[in-house]
């Protein structure tokens, strides 16, 4: 049941639902809304000690003034954006409560704290090279295959077994494990779509018990990475088709889809979804999104969606 025991406001054509997360000294009548008329309630349910509170909010346009919706998310968002809020999500559909979920997450820096491939170069004595091609790729600057060939030219000769070895250093994020068990109590539909590799998501999908996962190969020479990725790589668009032919296998409806990621590779499949979530993003990714996560547990995406 979405919002406990709370229905969704009914919105007229001309209204746009908004979440909010918010510090508890906070409500949306302290928020500068440029003129635009606000109703809001909190939702009780929610009100955990160290969590922020969530506000469920009716947003319309000034009264006598006609703006399409997408030009209102694109205000309300802008708002948000200059907003020291926890979190938002702008609506874009109501989902069907009965149809159930496919969630999809990215893995690096959001499910995790840890970059693979960074935590790869470490091994080999290349760290410093490799995160700053890394950090340009996250944030737009670069074609992300073209920084992932450059970065795997650098790990070239790390062997197989010490690769591997990072996936018990890795550092889940603040609410992975009980968001993760939340949506297998559900029986929802969840996967990884990563720019990483599938030595470790293999891993991470067998502790978890997601249903797919979908990362990059590695090319080896016996037991050493030849520098090489073979097969198609994982990247923004790859991600995003991954999302809509998943949804299309498990019959599960665009209206109750989610996506959540960090980077700007994730931009495409986060814009693709009913549900996008920039987590701690990057700022190309923070400028494009309707569902920003700021406060660093990832269960308050789930929370902000009523879940």
């Amino acid at each position: 049941m979405f919002f406990g025991n709370n229905k969704f406001p009914e919105l007229n054509p001309t209204q746009v639902l908004v979440t909010l997360a918010l510090p508890g000294n906070q409500t949306p009548d302290t928020i500068d809304w440029s003129g635009l008329t606000v109703t809001h309630d909190k939702v009780p349910e929610y009100a955990i000690k160290g969590f922020p509170v969530i506000f469920r909010c009716v947003v319309s346009p000034a009264v006598g003034k006609a703006i399409p919706k997408i030009k209102l998310r694109q205000m309300i968002k802008t708002i948000l954006d200059a907003t020291e809020t926890e979190g938002y999500l702008i609506w874009k559909k109501l989902p069907d409560p009965a149809a159930g979920f496919l969630m999809q997450f990215d893995a690096d820096s959001t499910l995790y704290g840890e970059e693979q491939i960074d935590e790869f170069a470490v091994l080999i004595g290349k760290e410093k090279e490799v995160r700053a091609i890394t950090e340009r790729a996250m944030q737009g600057e670069i074609d992300f295959i073209l920084a992932l060939e450059q970065r795997m030219v650098l790990l070239k000769g790390l062997e197989k077994h010490r690769a591997e070895s990072i996936f018990d250093l890795l550092t889940y994020q603040p609410g992975v494990v009980s968001a993760l068990r939340f949506i297998k109590s559900k029986n929802w539909k969840f996967g990884i779509a990563s720019g990483g590799f599938n030595l470790i998501v293999s891993k991470i999908m067998e502790k978890f018990g997601f249903d797919y996962g979908v990362a990059n190969d590695i090319d080896w020479n016996g037991n050493r990475m030849t520098g090489k990725i073979p097969g198609p790589q994982v990247d923004g668009l790859r991600k995003k088709t991954i999302l809509l032919e998943k949804a299309c296998d498990y019959g599960i409806p665009l209206t109750n889809t989610y996506a959540i990621g960090d980077g700007s590779n994730d931009l495409q499949v986060i814009r693709a979804a009913n549900f996008g979530f920039a987590y701690n993003p990057k700022p190309v990714l923070l400028k494009n999104s309707l569902g920003v996560i700021r406060h660093k547990n990832l269960s308050l995406s789930l929370r902000l969606m009523g879940l």
